[in-house]
Parts: structure tokens; sequence; C-alpha cells
């Protein structure tokens, strides 16, 4: 749509003979160089591997201790877990605690 009917011609004239002070060469030169680097691989979001050494060590003791534990009962769990042994038991801790910080 150009009124003049060698603009074309001459666009293609001017890039044929290229002027000496195109910077373009220069930074389409260090594009292409730094795109053919070797690539870095990114870190993902993945933690260290000696933290999860430690989180797996220490979900394995959990584990293992919660496991050994389970089967056997305990007594006195048993009766501090009634409703009327915790407040007859809190009232004894009250007294005995009373009694020791009396003084002289």
């Amino acid at each position: 749509m150009n009124p003049d009917e060698r603009f074309e011609e001459r666009l293609c004239e001017i890039a044929r003979t290229g002027s000496g002070d195109d910077p373009t060469t220069a930074w389409k030169a260090e594009i292409l160089a730094v795109a053919m680097e070797k690539a870095s691989i990114p870190r993902g979001l993945a933690p260290p591997p000696p933290l999860l050494y430690a989180w797996a060590a220490a979900w394995t003791a959990i584990a293992c201790l919660s496991w050994s534990g389970a089967g056997q009962p305990d007594a006195e769990t048993s009766v501090a877990t009634a409703p009327e042994a915790a407040f007859t038991l809190l009232l004894a801790y009250r007294s005995e605690l009373l009694q020791q910080l009396a003084l002289p």
C-alpha cells in the first residue's frame, strides 16, 4: 500500500548491501551464543537430601515407638480417664501441693 513501487526493491537492496555499523549482527551472535550454551538444571522445590534423610529417620522412629507401645494398656491411664476419678485425683493433688507449700 505504499505509493512508491520500488519500496520493497530498495529494502531488499539495503538488506543485501548491509552497512558496516549494523549492531544487529553483534546482538544476534550474542543471543545465539547464550542459547547454544548448555542449560543449567533448574533446582526444584525439594529440600536437600540430608534433610529428607532426617525426616525419614524421625518418622520411622515415631512409627516404631507408637507401634511398640500400642498393645500394652496402662492401668494409671484407665483410672485417670474416668470422669469421677479425674476430679478426685485433682483434689488430692491440690491438697498435697498445699501441704508441701505450707510454711512451718
